[in-house]
């Protein structure tokens, strides 16, 4: 058996492998990450990740990638003329060292610069709320909570803030949500649910109206919930 042939296609099949995370790779059911890396995708960037290192790498598919490309330049080996192997083996050598240093020099570059902004890709918009409920809390003085229900159009997009304001006897609810500009998303819907609880102390008797993005709700405060 040839070690030195079999080291040298491993060492090759290492480079070309740390070349193609260069690439985009990406499959046809997204999962909310980009994908790089041939024939298998083995780098993945998270579309929303811990901020300041969002590259993963799949080790199984790193070494699955490493073995095609080592079998493909081992079956190149056995096809070189002998008296040229030396020559050429040097070549692939330096070849391969120069591959691995633009490689992970590259990997380094696309890593996120932590000084910049991050709100200067985000998307804000209002969530899609569906149905709400209202639950008065048998305390004094009542305490009122507003139950919202809506779904998230991706596997992206995310809650961001919640604010309440009334006027006279409207509670305007307005629920937000934050998606990076341009990210690759999964369409996946996901449900969601938050409970907002309302400054109803020292209100007067009476009916007051909940509007969250739009869905509107009512309830009744049968005395002044004021306390003495």
């Amino acid at each position: 058996m040839n070690w030195k042939k079999i080291s040298l296609s491993i060492l090759v099949g290492c480079g070309i492998t740390l070349l193609t995370g260069l690439f985009s790779n990406m499959p046809s059911m997204l999962l909310g990450a980009s994908h790089y890396g041939y024939p298998l995708a083995w780098l993945f960037k998270l579309i929303v990740a811990p901020e300041y290192f969002p590259w993963r790498v799949n080790i199984v598919n790193l070494i699955v990638d490493i073995a095609f490309w080592s079998v493909i330049i081992g079956a190149v080996l056995l096809l070189v003329n002998t008296r040229r192997r030396k020559k050429i083996a040097i070549f692939v050598i330096l070849l391969v060292l120069f591959i691995a240093t633009f490689s992970m020099g590259m990997l380094y570059y696309k890593q996120p610069n932590s000084a910049e902004g991050s709100n200067t890709s985000d998307i804000r918009e209002l969530a899609t709320v569906d149905d709400i409920d209202i639950a008065i809390l048998e305390s004094f003085p009542v305490q009122i909570n507003v139950i919202a229900r809506g779904n998230l159009p991706d596997a992206c997009t995310r809650i961001d803030d919640i604010t309440v304001n009334r006027e006279g006897n409207t509670f305007m609810v307005t629920i937000t949500t934050l998606r990076p500009a341009g990210a690759v998303c999964a369409q996946v819907v996901t449900p969601f649910e938050e409970v907002v609880a309302l400054d109803v102390v020292g209100l007067e008797a009476g009916t007051y109206t909940v509007n969250v993005n739009g869905i509107t709700g009512t309830f009744q405060l049968q005395v002044d919930n004021i306390l003495d």
